[in-house]
C-alpha cells in the first residue's frame, strides 16, 4: 500500500497480476525445486496484495458506494473461490496433468489483467466520471 501512494493503483495492480501470472505459469514450464518455491512466493506475494488493492481501488472509484461495490468484489471472489477448484480437478482429471488447471488459472489472472486495462482506458475516455451514484 506504501507505493499505491506514490504510484498509480493500476500500474501497481497491472505489476502484481503480471507476477502473478507468472507464478501460476512457472511450474507448467519447470517442476524444479526452485522453479516451484519461486511459482510459490510469487503467488503468495501478490494474491493479498492483489486483494487489498482492488479492495481499496474500488473505494477509490467510487467513494460514495463503497460498500457496495466493495460487497459485489467479495461476492465474486467468494463464488470464484468455489468454482475454480471443481473446475481445476475437473480439468486434472481430464487431462491427467496439473498443468491444464495452471494454465486455466494463469489463463483466467490474464482475462483480469485485461479487464482491468480495458476499464481502466475505457473510464479515462468516458465523459461519465465513475464516483457517480449507482442505481440499484
Amino acid at each position: 500500500m506504501k507505493y499505491m501512494s506514490r504510484f498509480s493503483p493500476v500500474s501497481m495492480m497491472t505489476i502484481a497480476y503480471s507476477l502473478q501470472i507468472v507464478g501460476i505459469l512457472l511450474p507448467v514450464l519447470s517442476q524444479s525445486a526452485w522453479s516451484v518455491l519461486l511459482s510459490a512466493m510469487s503467488f503468495g506475494f501478490t494474491f493479498v496484495g492483489l486483494v487489498t488493492m482492488s479492495t481499496a481501488y474500488a473505494r477509490q472509484l467510487f467513494p460514495k458506494q463503497s460498500n457496495y461495490v466493495v460487497s459485489i468484489l467479495t461476492t465474486f471472489y467468494a463464488i470464484g473461490q468455489i468454482i475454480g477448484p471443481v473446475i481445476a480437478s475437473r480439468l486434472e482429471t481430464h487431462f491427467r496433468t496439473f498443468k491444464a488447471p495452471l494454465l486455466f488459472a494463469g489463463g483466467t489472472v490474464t482475462v483480469a489483467l485485461v479487464l482491468l486495462l480495458v476499464g481502466y482506458f475505457y473510464s479515462r475516455k468516458s465523459p461519465v466520471h465513475l464516483a457517480v451514484d449507482i442505481k440499484y
